[in-house]
């Protein structure tokens, strides 16, 4: 009754109940958020005793169970037997590339309570960055958005970006490879793709175009 259709008007009743788990990366383990948890039974706050402060107050929950902290994560598919979790970066943490997080559930189970966690590396001054929304076609294939800032183009350790742009992966070993499909205008980042029911039609929507290319 609980399995994934992967389509959205069937799948929303699985948000309605339910446990809610955050992931303990180091660990490779779910961390479940519920009062039953010990760590926020004991919490010195006490207010993680109800369920609704859980809910509420959920990334502070989160932390004090071991939950790991990411990269800014935006988008999320399932690719073959792979969780896929797009983290675009983290400049206060010197990751200017951010990558794509890969979660394996122990035997391919979607109920697993344990997982093996690895990471595909955005490659640094090449290839593509920051990864934004994620998407895969009917065919497997692998789409990402970049999503690089406007006043950072082509600057630092993103001189060799000069746009923003929607590329197809392929993965090498602990790698992936990028295959620029489309460039942005100055300035702009590209989201939603989307195809028409044939799959023959792309929609992606632009965002910002020339946000820093005029002056006042």
């Amino acid at each position: 009754k609980n399995t994934l259709s992967g389509k959205k008007e069937k799948d929303s009743h699985l948000l309605e109940d339910g446990v809610l788990y955050v992931a303990n990366l180091e660990e490779g383990k779910w961390e479940e958020l519920s009062p039953r948890h010990p760590k926020l039974r004991k919490h010195p706050s006490g207010k993680f005793k109800e369920l609704k402060n859980i809910l509420l107050f959920t990334r502070e929950a989160a932390k004090a169970v071991g939950g790991t902290p990411l990269h800014r994560p935006e988008g999320i598919v399932k690719w073959n037997d792979l969780i896929l979790i797009s983290l675009t970066n983290s400049v206060k943490n010197k990751d200017y590339h951010g990558s794509l997080l890969a979660i394996e559930e122990n035997d391919h189970d979607p109920g697993a309570l344990t997982f093996k966690p690895f990471t595909f590396s955005a490659p640094s001054g090449e290839g593509y960055s920051c990864p934004d929304n994620i998407f895969v076609l009917p065919d497997n294939s692998l789409w990402v958005c970049m999503d690089i800032s406007g006043k950072y183009l082509g600057k630092g350790p993103y001189k060799n970006f000069k746009r923003n742009a929607f590329v197809k992966l392929t993965s090498s070993k602990d790698s992936v490879l990028s295959h620029p499909f489309l460039y942005c205008p100055m300035d702009a980042e590209v989201t939603g793709p989307s195809f028409d029911r044939e799959h023959s039609c792309l929609f992606l929507s632009i965002q910002h175009p020339g946000e820093y290319s005029f002056t006042k």
